[in-house]
């Protein structure tokens, strides 16, 4: 069928052939990590959600992505995801917060995905933009810093999140 690709083939033998078969599925693609969009300072703390609490499971998807941000700069991310069948928390990664820290969430329903990432930043993750296939984009954060961006090709979206915290966001890198 429609993008499935031949997996094995079965036999029988019995002095000739007796019969063939074909197992059908869908083709192995392996996930990419993209390289590292900010710093790592000597107070960086890394995370790494697919190799954590992903670790091991399937069908995996972002369901929603919360952004912990004060309109001038990204304090953390959560990355909630779908693997096999389940929610599953990537972990609430941020460093200390102030009262004008809000989490912004945004819903990723069925087959929406982020398909581009890039923000701004120096020292510290100043802003982070999210684009989806359904065309909304989506900003936190503020307006300094320089530019950066983390290239997901034509055709694959962001599966999961890893990256370096300290009192901010200091780095960010995606699973595609």
């Amino acid at each position: 069928s429609h993008g499935h690709v031949l997996k094995a083939i079965s036999t029988g033998w019995g002095g000739h052939l007796h019969f063939i078969g074909a197992v059908w599925g869908v083709p192995f693609v392996p996930y990419i990590q993209s390289p590292i969009a900010g710093k790592v300072h000597g107070d960086t703390h890394a995370f790494n959600d697919f190799t954590g609490p992903l670790a091991g499971k399937v069908r995996v998807r972002i369901a929603e992505l919360r952004v912990l941000h004060d309109w001038e700069l990204v304090y953390g991310i959560e990355a909630v995801y779908k693997a096999d069948g389940a929610l599953i928390s990537g972990g609430v990664h941020h460093g200390p917060l102030n009262p004008k820290v809000t989490n912004q969430a945004v819903p990723l329903p069925e087959g929406t995905h982020i398909v581009k990432m890039y923000g701004k930043g120096g020292d510290v993750m100043d802003q982070l933009t999210i684009e989806l296939n359904n065309g909304l984009t989506y900003t936190f954060g503020g307006q300094g810093g320089n530019p950066w961006a983390l290239d997901i090709p034509a055709g694959r979206f962001v599966k999961a999140f890893a990256g370096g915290i300290g009192g901010h966001i200091h780095n960010l890198q995606v699973y595609y």
